[in-house]
């Protein structure tokens, strides 16, 4: 029973995702880049090997500020990237990276939650 289990069940092998996700920064970019590459070592460890995450280099599945629409799309189920890069086709964006100064996280939650953002 115990390597039955071990060796887990049909059903347990198709709840196992397996993402692919283009990084808009490269892998050896101080902090951005570097915790990218390791988010796939993350998701694994956390998920118990059920959620696969494959880290790609900027442009290596799409050109790299396109990622955002390869998601929309379907072609990528995943982009590591800012919402600043994409605030041209979505201007709402800017105010999750963009705006110097501007509010913290608490008062982000408190627009979304009483203030109308959602």
């Amino acid at each position: 029973a115990g390597l039955a289990l071990s060796l887990g069940t049909a059903a347990e092998a198709q709840k196992r995702v397996k993402w692919k996700m283009q990084s808009a920064f490269g892998s050896k970019l101080s902090i951005v880049g570097e915790v990218a590459a390791r988010y796939e070592d993350l998701m694994d460890r956390v998920s118990g090997g059920n959620f696969k995450i494959k880290f790609f280099e900027p442009g290596a599945l799409v050109p790299a500020l396109e990622a955002w629409s390869a998601v929309k799309a379907g072609s990528i189920e995943s982009s590591w990237t800012t919402a600043g890069y994409h605030a041209g086709k979505f201007p709402a964006l800017s105010w999750y990276t963009a705006v110097p100064f501007g509010p913290e996280m608490g008062e982000y939650m408190a627009w979304l939650t009483y203030g109308g953002g959602d």
